[in-house]
């Protein structure tokens, strides 16, 4: 059994789902907000919520192409904050799927994975998967915050 995957499935799992001992989940805090809100730049912020959601969806899809074998390349601007073309509540839903979506194939590819290819290097890094899934762990909490302030900030 590998039972340092189930785990990392596991905060993987209660970062984004529920039962996160910090408190809301990715998609907890995604379910109150509307594509008005989640297209809004309070206080001037760099990037908006949904342009945040968008990002983490990229970089999901990207772990999970290491985790199939496929070398990590450079990625765009565009690719890393993909640009909001249409600004309706259908296409933030659409959004927020596509992240659940992109989520559950790395979840997949994770429970296809080995334990013993934790320490193997990332195709095109100089970082193992195990460094890869925590940072993917990592990187949705760190854009959770961000999301966290942004909902409380009004223009």
């Amino acid at each position: 059994m590998a039972i340092e995957i189930e785990r990392i499935k596991d905060q993987m799992r209660k970062t984004f789902y529920s039962n996160a001992w910090h408190g809301g989940s990715v998609m907890e805090f995604l379910s109150e907000i509307g594509a008005k809100e989640a297209a809004s730049r309070p206080l001037k912020a760099r990037h908006s919520i949904w342009e945040l959601v968008s990002h983490m969806e990229t970089w999901k899809r990207v772990a999970r192409f290491a985790l199939e074998g496929k070398e990590i390349g450079r990625i765009s601007p565009e690719e890393d904050y993909p640009p909001i073309k249409d600004l309706s509540e259908k296409s933030w839903a659409r959004t927020v799927e596509s992240l659940r979506e992109e989520h559950e194939a790395l979840a997949g590819a994770l429970s296809r994975l080995s334990e013993d290819r934790l320490g193997e290097t990332v195709p095109g890094r100089s970082y193992n998967f195990y460094t890869l899934l925590h940072g993917v762990i990592h990187h949705d909490l760190y854009h959770l915050g961000q999301i966290a302030i942004l909902k409380e900030k009004k223009e």
